[in-house]
């Protein structure tokens, strides 16, 4: 039973009191300096670096306008996106005076909510109903839909070459991405139709009918439902056809923060605003426009006010001037001269913490630097971990980076809004038990049910219950075919009950949990859809569990937050889904979710900041500032990211024809514009942090790539951190010569100091007085009881658990796996054959090459495997349709090749002993009579890569079954390798093995018996290779531990 911590809970801290001078402050209620320039409608321009407060005088204003006696609802803050709205409502509800009564809800809120407001207002008054915001989500998940009926029927409207593309993800992508851009510019689907006619773009004709398409299907399914884009764009016309709507608003005071950020429609929507109100301030950053993907144009920053009432902030109360001259540096190399280019650092007790720049070797240091870098300002310097943030180009998500922090004991959290909801951890264990109850799972399923979130059986307590069913279960089936029976079954029958009865106690417990949750589930159908998940998830027991490690902090707090937001997240979905369509079933969720593969989004029911470090892309950290920050992963191709990112509908044209009259089909290079982009994105994280930052990458040319040009526009000196002695020619092309060279960072966590502390121990070359000093810091660690500090503890070093034999004398060596064994023992004996499609497709192959030995027609073979392919591989239509014709033409190439060749038997099967120690048993897949004697080996092979002629005289496979029919007394004329996938004027491609002489059978035979020595264990050597990048088992592998 977990323990729930004690919480106590406080009144949050009174925010400190800014004051303001110069320019800004004649901008507050009671001050008349600039009373002259200060009229109805007219716009003052805030411009600033970062930190340099524009948001912060937003906020005052707002409060100060309030305080001086203006009704709150007159008063409106409006920010670019929900996220930075929200941060800016609570800095404003923390100043608004008590007295006041007023609350920050309706003062400040995003662009697209106060178009929300306005559609909404004239949908009220014209009697129609209200519309609903469709998620980023959601809408994918239609048009994908859409596309996928329109492939059905042959095409429907879409040029010829897009047609094979309509099921493809990549398109459904585009196209919402092409109509977010002409919604943002004002283009309806009549527009864009006629814009494709005029200029000769078939994609945006079809585009065009494709959106009206859209809105009538989405109106008719559900209620109307418009994505951002299309709000604003309905709010502009809404206010066109009824002005009073603005009047309405009562709108006063209108401040606009992070103006650089609009698209072009919402700057329309607040030009409509300024001619009713009494002060306008419009703030932003021209250096810090990094959302031109996304439709952002920073054209409305540029020219909303006259030069008079231009006012330019340059002093950082963020930044400590190190940081400022490095985030100057990058802006530096912009395009353009911005008055605002450029901010002044503001000096804290005294300190000069510089700017780090460190470049390693490999990915493993870089992480372990940023560990010690977060674990060193949290634990010598008192920065609270949720002041501290990690920061990446993109992939925030990626779970190596996570994994490597909390292994070194930083809490981390990421934004739930982040992660496609289905992909969460906690979300495909529900789903997968919702299907559990509904309509079953596969068996490798149900394995996944019992080791997950919600069976919480690890592998070697699966293998147990394994085991212990298949001794309590003497009827001689498949144990796990046995344990699937019981929690498959909605009622258990007396002997699957008896069979529960049977297990030992520590085997029934690992099913008792898994049998409660399901049984809950299925009692729960008749209530619906949302009663079964919800009896789900009470009988696991996981929401008190995950709800005390969160209290407790730490890493695994950090990992418990996110599960939980995860389920409530999900649990919103739900209740979305259910609301809109009461009859909603368990299958039609499960679809939804798998439908939905863009970030769904979350309900922010969080009333504190996590206590843990975050991961952010870049742009997710727009307006955004922390105490210690760390800019990673900054390579060549990945920060800056150059490549072309064109477009099958031809977004970047219609683009460009709207906002700069450019005709469609004129080249154009974007390459500088890209490159200022990047370098803008940069700018933004390194001045994301407040008093201490840290820039990394790796130079692996191999492997991660080089430095990114970037790290030499800070001008820093750079640290070079590898564990090899000679310096990087590649960093050094790139960065400054005042470099230093040292080893790989040693993490300030206990479990870095035990490694260091065992690694001396063990080691012969460390020295007495080393390893003694080694050895008592390590008892006086095991005394306090810390983990891992105790020998007895230590991985390896236990003797084994016992020392017989894998397999006893003969053993069974299979020619297939003699190769495996020679490449490394361990893999050959730990790892496990899989399914494929491709090993099915395979084994079909095979059955076709001896139906055509049995007389089978070539048309009959072809139909049989036609028929079939759709069953074996789970691949869309189109791939199957060219799957299908590609096997077509493997079987007519094998039917023309084998024709030319008598056939003495196929899979022969073969099994051969070699002395007391070995037997080689197989199949043969063909044997062929020889004109001069003897009898061909021919082994088909349906993979695509043909091996070359040295290899295939080497291949062990086939000298193997030569060793076997040549110690049975069959003579032996050679071996071929048969590729029927690649097919020749004779038919398949062939790969020959001479005969094996005497001595090369000899030789081989001592071989095969090597290899049995190796299978039989108990020891196996892990030999490294290329093989590893396919291991299996290359997670346990002693000999790749410091690669994990």
């Amino acid at each position: 039973m977990n323990q729930m911590p004690a919480v106590r809970l406080t009144e949050p801290q009174a925010p400190a009191d800014r004051t303001w001078s110069g320019p800004v402050a004649a901008l507050f209620p009671g001050d008349d300096r600039l009373a002259g320039l200060k009229a109805p409608g007219a716009v003052w321009q805030v411009v600033g670096g970062p930190g340099t407060g524009k948001s912060a005088l937003l906020a005052d204003l707002a409060a100060a306008h309030v305080a001086a006696g203006w009704p709150a609802d007159s008063v409106q803050v409006l920010a670019p996106s929900k996220e930075a709205a929200s941060r800016l409502r609570d800095d404003v509800a923390r100043r608004l005076p008590r007295s006041s009564g007023a609350g920050s809800g309706g003062m400040v809120r995003a662009v697209h909510s106060l178009a929300f407001a306005l559609v909404r207002a004239a949908a009220v008054r014209a009697g129609r109903p209200e519309p609903a915001l469709a998620t980023g989500a959601r809408q994918d998940a239609v048009i994908r839909e859409l596309l996928e009926g329109h492939a059905d029927a042959g095409g429907a409207y879409w040029p010829e070459r897009l047609v094979p593309a309509l099921r493809m993800r990549g398109l459904a992508r585009q196209l919402r991405d092409l109509l977010l851009r002409a919604a943002e510019r004002g283009v309806d689907a009549d527009e864009l139709e006629r814009l494709g006619t005029v200029h000769g773009v078939a994609e945006w004709v079809a585009a065009g009918k494709f959106l009206r398409e859209y809105r009538r299907v989405t109106r008719l399914a559900w209620h109307e439902e418009l994505n951002a884009a299309e709000l604003v764009s309905a709010a502009v016309a809404a206010v066109d056809a009824d002005p009073s709507l603005i009047a309405e608003a009562g709108i006063r005071v209108l401040l606009v923060d992070d103006a650089e950020h609009l698209d072009p429609q919402s700057a329309e929507l607040i030009r409509r605003l300024l001619p009713g109100v009494d002060l306008a301030v419009v703030t932003g950053d021209r250096d810090q426009s990094v959302l031109r993907f996304r439709g952002a144009d920073s054209a409305f920053l540029d020219g909303i006010a006259a030069p008079e009432r231009r006012i330019v902030l340059h002093s950082s109360w963020r930044a400590t001037p190190e940081i400022a001259v490095a985030a100057n540096r990058v802006s530096s190399r912009l395009p353009g001269t911005p008055p605002e280019r450029g901010i002044r650092g503001m000096r804290i007790g005294g300190e000069r913490p510089a700017a780090r720049v460190v470049v390693h070797d490999t990915g493993m240091g870089e992480k372990a630097t940023i560990a010690d870098f977060l674990r060193r300002a949290h634990l010598e310097d008192g920065v609270a971990w949720k002041d501290m943030a990690v920061l990446v180009r993109s992939g925030a998500g990626e779970s190596a980076l996570h994994r490597s922090l909390a292994r070194a004991g930083v809490p981390v959290r990421m934004d739930p809004t982040d992660v496609v909801l289905g992909e969460q951890r906690m979300v495909a264990a529900l789903v997968l038990a919702l299907r559990a109850v509904d309509e079953g799972l596969e068996p490798s399923e149900w394995e996944r049910l019992l080791t997950g979130p919600l069976g919480n059986a690890d592998p070697v307590t699966l293998t147990r219950l394994v085991r212990g069913v298949r001794r309590a279960d003497l009827s001689g089936g498949r144990a796990m075919d046995r344990i699937i029976g019981l929690l498959a079954a909605d009622e258990r029958t007396p002997e699957q009950e008896e069979l529960i009865e049977g297990l030992p106690e520590r085997e029934r417990d690992v099913l008792a949990g898994p049998l409660r949750i399901l049984d809950a589930g299925r009692g729960a159908r008749a209530e619906g859809v949302e009663a079964v998940a919800w009896a789900l998830w009470e009988s696991s027991g996981l929401a008190d569990h995950l709800m005390a490690a969160s209290l407790r902090g730490g890493a695994a707090g950090s990992a418990a937050d996110r599960d939980l937001d995860g389920v409530m997240t999900f649990f919103d979905f739900l209740g979305d889904l259910v609301e809109g369509d009461p009859a909603m079933t368990i299958a039609g969720v499960v679809r939804e979710i798998a439908a939905h593969e863009l970030p769904t989004g979350a309900r922010d029911r969080r009333g504190a900041e996590r206590e843990a470090v975050v991961i952010l892309s870049a742009h997710a950290a727009l307006g955004r500032e922390w105490e210690a920050v760390a800019v990673a992963g900054v390579q060549e191709d990945v920060w800056p990211s150059l490549g072309r990112t064109g477009s099958v509908v031809g977004q970047g044209e219609l683009v460009d024809l709207l906002d700069e009259g450019i005709e469609p089909g004129t080249p154009v290079s974007h390459a500088a514009e890209r490159l200022a982009e990047e370098r803008r994105l940069f700018h933004v994280a390194v001045s994301r942090a407040r008093r201490r930052l840290l820039v990394t990458a790796v130079d692996a040319p191999d492997d991660e790539g080089a430095p990114s040009r970037f790290l030499g526009e800070l001008g820093e000196d750079v640290e070079l951190k590898t564990a090899a002695p000679e310096s990087s020619e590649s960093a050094a092309a790139v960065l400054p010569a005042a470099e230093t060279s040292e080893d790989v960072t040693r993490v300030l966590s206990m479990g870095s100091l035990l490694a260091e502390l065992r690694a001396a121990v063990l080691s012969e070359s460390a020295g007495p007085v080393r390893r003694a000093q080694a050895a008592r810091q390590l008892a006086r660690l095991a005394a306090d009881g810390v983990p891992g500090a105790d020998p007895s503890q230590w991985w390896g070093l236990a003797d084994p658990s016992t020392d017989e034999p894998v397999a006893s004398a003969p053993v069974r060596v299979s020619p297939s796996k003699v190769g495996q064994v020679l490449e490394c023992p361990l893999r050959a004996l730990l790892e496990q054959p899989s399914s494929s499609d491709q090993m099915s497709l395979g084994t079909a192959f095979h059955r076709v090459v001896e139906a055509l030995e049995d007389g089978v027609s070539v048309e009959d073979a072809v139909q049989s495997l036609v028929r079939a392919l759709p069953e074996i591989v789970d691949e869309p239509a189109w791939r199957v349709e060219a799957m299908q014709r590609e096997w077509t033409e493997a079987v007519e190439a094998w039917a023309a090749w084998s024709a030319g060749s008598r056939s003495v038997g196929t899979e022969v099967g073969v099994q051969v002993p070699l002395g007391d120690d070995a037997v080689i048993a197989g199949r043969i897949d063909r044997l062929e009579e020889h004109p001069e004697g003897g009898v061909t080996i021919v082994d088909v092979k349906t993979g695509a890569t043909v091996p070359s002629a040295k290899d295939a005289e080497e291949n062990p496979q086939l000298a193997t079954y030569q060793l076997a029919l040549a110690e049975s007394g069959t003579e032996v004329a050679g071996a071929k390798l048969v590729y029927p996938r690649k097919a020749v004027a004779s038919g398949a491609s062939v790969r020959v093995q001479s005969a094996r002489t005497p001595e090369q059978l000899a030789q081989w035979r001592q071989t095969v018996l090597d290899v049995a020595g190796k299978l039989r264990g108990p020891g196996a050597l892990a030999t490294p290779g290329r093989q590893c990048d396919h291991c299996g088992v290359r997670l346990a592998c002693p000999a790749k531990e410091g690669d994990r």
